[in-house]
């Protein structure tokens, strides 16, 4: 049940953010442009907002799905990767919501003052400190993909797969940075779905204890 709770979660959380990113007012080197759009759809943008955000989150358990796939061989290097990821993912979750938030409040009567926190964000190193733990996230993954790799645990082209998702999401603009990753994602997922209910299977009605049978005793031994 655990691991296709997880196994869900590795195809509901790149889900949700690649949606939620195709939805989400695009970004623009002007605060005013920016806001302008957030403003024209601005139900559309907070809902979408909200709804990457909370797939950010269920990257934790997506990531830790992935460890459920990792043998002994490369226990060290994936738990390195797993902390890593865990904190890239929640950074971005957390970023997400808060501009979201804000700028979903102040768009409301107070456009002009949503434009200065923009501008304020933008040239401050705390406004984007959520963004700054994003490359945490991809590199943990390329490590839980190398030791994916090195147990031979799944086939090589899941991991492979992984690794280019991951680098990805550097150079590409969302959402079209998320979709190789997404596919990855699923493609383990259904790794350990199968990997779930075949343990299932074999244990199925199987005794944890074999019952004990009294043996008789022959009389005077």
């Amino acid at each position: 049940m655990r691991q296709s709770l997880l196994a869900l979660a590795m195809i509901v959380a790149p889900f949700m953010i690649t949606v939620g990113n195709s939805l989400s007012a695009q970004d623009s080197d002007k605060s005013t442009v920016y806001i302008n759009r957030f403003m024209a759809h601005r139900t559309q943008h907070i809902v979408a907002g909200m709804v990457a955000a909370f797939g950010m989150v269920l990257l934790i358990p997506a990531v830790v799905g992935l460890l459920q796939l990792v043998r002994a061989r490369g226990a060290a290097l994936a738990t390195t990767g797993g902390v890593l990821a865990g904190i890239g993912a929640a950074g971005l979750a957390l970023n997400t919501y808060l501009v979201t938030v804000v700028t979903g409040v102040l768009t409301v009567h107070h456009r002009d003052l949503a434009i200065r926190v923009q501008d304020i964000g933008r040239h401050s190193n705390l406004g984007g400190v959520g963004f700054f733990l994003a490359p945490a996230f991809g590199v943990g993954v390329i490590l839980i993909a190398a030791s994916l790799l090195r147990a031979k645990a799944v086939p090589t082209w899941m991991p492979i797969l992984l690794i280019v998702g991951a680098v990805a999401l550097i150079p590409l603009p969302p959402p079209f940075g998320g979709i190789v990753i997404t596919v990855a994602f699923v493609a383990h997922a259904v790794q350990l779905w199968q990997r779930a209910h075949s343990t299932d299977g074999e244990t199925t009605g199987v005794p944890r204890h074999a019952p004990q049978v009294a043996t008789p005793v022959a009389a005077g031994v």
